[in-house]
C-alpha cells in the first residue's frame, strides 16, 4: 500500500534563539491526495481576492496570477478560514515536530541537515509505534528550498537503513524534493506549519488548533528534545 507524506517547516534549528526560539516541522499525512488537491483549488478560487490583498510581499501572486499559497503571507482571519475549510472529510492528518532551540545541545545544531533527518526518523518511528502510520511504501515529498542539494539522498538511505533494516519495520521509503510552487500539498503543509509556529508566539489560533486536534486531525505533536530522549 502506498502512503504519501508532505513536509514543510517554519523557523530554523539554532541555539541562539534570537527571535527564533522554536523550530516546527509539519508532516501532512494524506488519505486521498486527489480530493485534497481539489479542495485546495476550491479554497484558492473562493478566496482569490482576499489572498491578493494579503500578498503585500508578492509571495503568492505574479502579475495578478496565483503562484503559491504561503502561510507567512496570511493573517489570523485567513488562517482560521483555512483550517475550517480543510479540516473536513477526514482527508489528512498533520503531525507536528516542535523543537525547543534553547534546550538543544551544541552538537545537535552543528549540521542542520543531519538534525532534520534525525527528527524525521525519530518521529516516523513513534508514528509506527503508535499505529498512526501503517506498514507500506512511503513517499515523502519535501520542499527543496529547505534542503541542501548534497544532503538530499541522505534522508532516504537513513530512513531505509534505520527503520527497515535496523528496527525491522516492513516499509520502504522514497524521498522526492519539489519546488513548493509546483506541489499543492506541500503548500498545505507550509500553511499548517506556519499556523502552528505562529500560534506558539501569539496563541491566537490555539482554540482552532485544539478543535482540529480533538477532531482527530493532529494525532501527534512530537516535542524535542523532551520526547526525543526517551
Amino acid at each position: 500500500m502506498k502512503h504519501y507524506v508532505y513536509i514543510d517547516e517554519s523557523g530554523s534549528i539554532n541555539r541562539a534563539c534570537i527571535g527564533d526560539e522554536y523550530f516546527v516541522v509539519a508532516l501532512l499525512y494524506v488519505r486521498d491526495k486527489e480530493k485534497l488537491k481539489l479542495i485546495f483549488k476550491r479554497f484558492i478560487n473562493k478566496n482569490i481576492n482576499s489572498l491578493k490583498k494579503l500578498d503585500k510581499a508578492d509571495k503568492m501572486f505574479t502579475d495578478e496570477k496565483f503562484v503559491e499559497l504561503k502561510g507567512s503571507a496570511l493573517n489570523t482571519s485567513m488562517k482560521r478560514r483555512f483550517l475550517k475549510f480543510f479540516a473536513q472529510n477526514n482527508l489528512f492528518k498533520v503531525i507536528y515536530i516542535k523543537v525547543h532551540n534553547s534546550s538543544l545541545e551544541s552538537k545537535f545544531c552543528e549540521n542542520s541537515a543531519r538534525s532534520f533527518n534525525y527528527l524525521i526518523r525519530k518521529t516516523t518511528q513513534v508514528l509506527f509505534d503508535k499505529k498512526v502510520f501503517e506498514q507500506g511504501d512511503y513517499f515523502l515529498h519535501i520542499d527543496e528550498r529547505n534542503i541542501r542539494t548534497d544532503s538530499r539522498r541522505t534522508l532516504e538511505d537513513y530512513l531505509n537503513t534505520e527503520l527497515r533494516l535496523n528496527l525491522g519495520y516492513e516499509s520502504n521509503f522514497k524521498i522526492q524534493y519539489f519546488d513548493s510552487c509546483n506541489n499543492k500539498l506541500i503548500q498545505i503543509a507550509d500553511v499548517l506549519s506556519n499556523i502552528f509556529y505562529s500560534s506558539i508566539y501569539n496563541r491566537r489560533l490555539k482554540e482552532d488548533l485544539e478543535k482540529i486536534r480533538r477532531d482527530g486531525y493532529i494525532p501527534l505533536i512530537f516535542k524535542f528534545p523532551l520526547n526525543g530522549h526517551r
